[in-house]
């Protein structure tokens, strides 16, 4: 009764296209593999419509492509047991590397999700050869495994030992003499033993025995000599420094610094103090300290620390200390002063210093003051002119400059303030701005009459 005006097809709900006259075919692209469910629903020039039993069209997918994944292992082999470094290099033509696995024989070792697959493991055991693998797995759950990676483990090998003597030991003048070394390897040979004075190579000698010559040129010297010896798989030792000295040589003398904390105290108690000595030709064989004069310790090893207990309040403890080499010379630290306060907080002192008294006027008066706190720290001066704050100062040097305004007498003090809060004020210092004539004031006058006159 009518005619077709339309088809739809459908998938599912999803309408695919449409087509208005006969034949009424279409074609669709099933891009993904799945299970696609067609429908046809055909409209007639009245709207009204009809449709078509569904049919259902499996789309099949590709086989998956396993992925690819090789191994690298760092160090290839080992002396001895220690960490060993494995990457893997892993690809996947038809998707993406989900995780690589790694393995030590059939035992999981680690597992890496990103770019660049890494894993670690410490070997234990010496003489041993440890497997390595690497399984990759793609996106769709495929795997792929690597060539299996091994890492043998040796036994460790040992230092050699050196020792170097000296013909003759010492010298009265410069002059040849003969380094002699004792090398040996328990676990292979000696390949070669070098001679140093200092940092300077002398010689190498590859067969034993093991000797070089040297002659000395400089009377009052300590020659210090080592021989450095090294096996047939690279490994090397130092021997023990060797001094050769040539005539009388002059002791150098040590050096030494002090530090005590604390610095201060508001009652007595323990103050600990710290020598820094050294010696540029030999060793330190005691420090002594000293407390007011006298000596309360010596330390005869380091850390060269002790005690001292102070005891008397309002007093500063004067320390030193006095180190000695091993030729018995004696160098003296400087003093460390540390004050004993009285149990309550000691006010400041300060006193105020002025440049210039007499200034020019406009100008300008630059004034110093110095603080100290015999129990503690200073925190600010603060200056004052004619009574009012001018200006603050937290830290040493405590200066500060004022410009006058306007001719005349200037009053300055200072009032520092300790870190208790107690304060300490100067005597005021005045300065004069201006010339005499600036100064002098012009004298006013004024009239008033007691009577008034009418002629």
């Amino acid at each position: 009764d009518g005619t077709i005006a339309k088809v739809s097809f459908y998938d599912g709900a999803s309408k695919i296209g449409e087509v208005a006259s006969a034949p009424y075919e279409l074609a669709y692209n099933a891009a993904v593999a799945k299970t696609y469910n067609f429908k046809a629903i055909a409209t007639d020039d009245k709207g009204a419509t009809g449709t078509s039993a569904t049919i259902g069209v499996t789309v099949g997918q590709a086989a998956n492509a396993s992925p690819k994944v090789s191994l690298a292992v760092s160090p290839a082999t080992q002396s001895a047991p220690g960490p060993v470094s494995l990457t893997a290099t892993a690809s996947d033509d038809d998707g993406t590397i989900a995780k690589v696995t790694f393995y030590q024989g059939a035992t999981k070792i680690g597992e890496d999700t990103s770019a660049p697959y890494t894993a670690s493991f410490t070997t234990t055991t010496a003489g041993t050869v440890y497997k390595f693998t690497a399984v990759a797995t793609d996106n769709l759950g495929a795997t792929g495994s690597s060539a299996e990676i091994g890492v043998t483990v040796g036994t460790a090998n040992a230092a050699p030992k050196v020792t170097v003597t000296s013909s003759p030991a010492n010298q009265g003048v410069p002059g040849p003499l003969t380094l002699t070394a004792n090398a040996s390897d328990t676990d292979g040979t000696i390949a070669k033993v070098a001679f140093y004075n200092g940092g300077t190579k002398i010689s190498e000698d590859t067969t034993s025995p093991f000797t070089a010559t040297f002659t000395t040129t400089t009377t009052g010297t300590v020659y210090k000599f080592t021989a450095v010896a090294t096996d047939d798989k690279g490994l090397s030792t130092t021997s023990t420094e060797l001094g050769v000295t040539v005539g009388s040589v002059i002791n150098a003398v040590p050096k030494v610094s002090l530090s005590g904390t604390p610095t201060s105290q508001t009652a007595p108690g323990t103050v600990t103090l710290t020598a820094s000595p050294t010696d540029s030709d030999g060793t330190i064989t005691k420090v002594s300290f000293y407390a007011n004069g006298q000596k309360f310790a010596d330390v005869l090893t380091p850390p060269f620390t002790t005690s001292y207990t102070t005891t008397n309040t309002g007093t500063i403890y004067k320390f030193y200390a006095i180190a000695t080499d091993d030729r018995g010379a004696t160098a003296t630290s400087q003093d460390v002063n540390i004050s004993v306060g009285t149990g309550t907080n000691n006010a400041p002192k300060v006193t105020l210093a002025v440049a210039n008294t007499q200034i020019a006027f406009p100008g300008t008066a630059t004034m110093t003051a110095t603080a100290s706190d015999v129990d503690g720290t200073i925190a600010r001066v603060r200056f004052y002119q004619n009574g009012t704050q001018r200006g603050e100062v937290t830290t040493p040097p405590y200066t500060f400059s004022y410009t006058t305004t306007v001719p005349g007498i200037y009053k300055f003090k200072a009032i520092a303030t300790d870190d208790k809060g107690a304060t300490t004020s100067t005597a005021e210092v005045p300065v004069t701005s201006g010339t005499p004539t600036q100064l002098n004031k012009k004298p006013t006058v004024s009239l008033s009459l007691s009577n008034t006159l009418v002629m």
